[in-house]
């Protein structure tokens, strides 16, 4: 086993992930320098404060079916979980569809004629993806053997397409996997059968989240990194990894005091992978430097709205589907937590 007695790991970014590696590394006596080149924790998992009311970037939730991770989470936050009812909807065409989507909602609100073709272009898929093995190349063919081409163009081509900005053809069908693993049109009429039989609507689910905001997460990491004796170092963004050889790599960032160095036995990198790929040295090759170059990054917009009344909706986030509509998701932060507003009689 490694002596970590004399081990010095710089951390790259302290957002969740960077933040968490370096929490477990300090938790197990490993030393820990933490750089971030923002002013603040968090990366995507910030909570903007703005006179009483808390917005998180976009509305992060925890779940995970992995009962370690979810006992961590409930040593790391101690008393600030609250416990949220998942309550989400898909607007289409006009209406309002549960999400989970439920065989039931979307025969009453979509009408027969659609179930029937969504049932026909199913099986369609289904011997095209099962019976013929057709590969399953991208989003639309993953989306497409799990519901048909119907249900995929009602509930998910449109607010994919919105949130990566490409078309479903081009973009990987390893998403679906980890967003919908195990969801697919007979799983839904064998949880609209269940849920009859037994009056519980088993595709609800709750979900942890932090009073305060999803930002409690990563600064709480961050207060059990420094309370070990290691630092998590704000505006400090890195510029030069010389690598001297197994155990020394010379870590240089700029901060208020000018140009620093760090010496370190290890580097564990969440920047993004195309500036890492261009700041080490010795210098990678020039068609690995042309690749990190080419790589492009998705731009996240959100808008903040405070509102003077008690409640918008009861769901904890909207899709939006329809092309018409500009932004691809809504949620009402109140409807996570009541703190997340100034008062009971504020909504955002």
């Amino acid at each position: 086993m490694r002596d970590v007695a004399n081990l010095h790991v710089v951390v790259l970014g302290a957002g969740p992930a960077g933040l968490a590696t370096g929490h477990e590394l300090a938790q197990n006596g490993v030393r820990v320098t933490v750089l971030e080149k923002n002013s603040f924790i968090g990366g995507l998992c910030r909570t903007v404060h703005d006179g009483g009311y808390k917005f998180d970037l976009g509305g992060h939730r925890w779940f995970t079916k992995n009962e370690h991770l979810n006992n961590w989470f409930r040593r790391l936050m101690r008393d600030e979980i609250v416990m949220v009812e998942r309550i989400s909807r898909i607007y289409y065409n006009g209406k309002y569809f549960l999400y989970p989507v439920e065989i039931g909602d979307v025969i009453r609100k979509a009408g027969i004629p659609t179930i029937l073709r969504a049932g026909i272009t199913y099986v369609i898929a289904a011997l095209k993806f099962g019976a013929l093995n057709r590969p399953i190349r991208n989003i639309e063919d993953a989306y497409t053997a799990q519901f048909g081409s119907t249900l995929y163009k009602m509930f998910f081509e449109q607010y994919t397409e919105k949130l990566w900005g490409l078309t479903c053809d081009k973009l990987s069908a390893d998403w679906v996997s980890q967003r919908s693993r195990g969801l697919n049109i007979w799983t839904v009429v064998q949880e609209a059968l269940a849920a009859r039989r037994s009056r519980v609507k088993s595709l609800v689910e709750e979900f942890m989240y932090p009073r305060d905001g999803y930002v409690r997460i990563p600064e709480r990491m961050a207060e059990d990194i420094v309370l070990k004796g290691n630092q998590v170092n704000l505006n400090s963004g890195v510029k030069k990894l010389v690598y001297k050889g197994p155990n020394d790599i010379e870590v240089y960032f700029d901060s208020a005091d000018g140009r620093k160095m760090l010496q370190a036995n290890e580097i564990v990198s969440t920047i993004p992978l195309g500036l890492l790929a261009q700041m080490i040295e010795p210098a990678a090759p020039a068609g690995v430097i042309a690749a990190a170059r080419a790589l492009t990054f998705r731009d996240l917009v959100t808008v903040n709205v405070k509102l003077r009344r008690n409640q918008v909706s009861k769901d904890t986030w909207l899709y939006v589907q329809d092309r018409e509509v500009l932004f691809g998701r809504l949620h009402e932060p109140k409807n996570w937590s009541k703190a997340m507003v100034p008062d009971g009689e504020h909504t955002s």
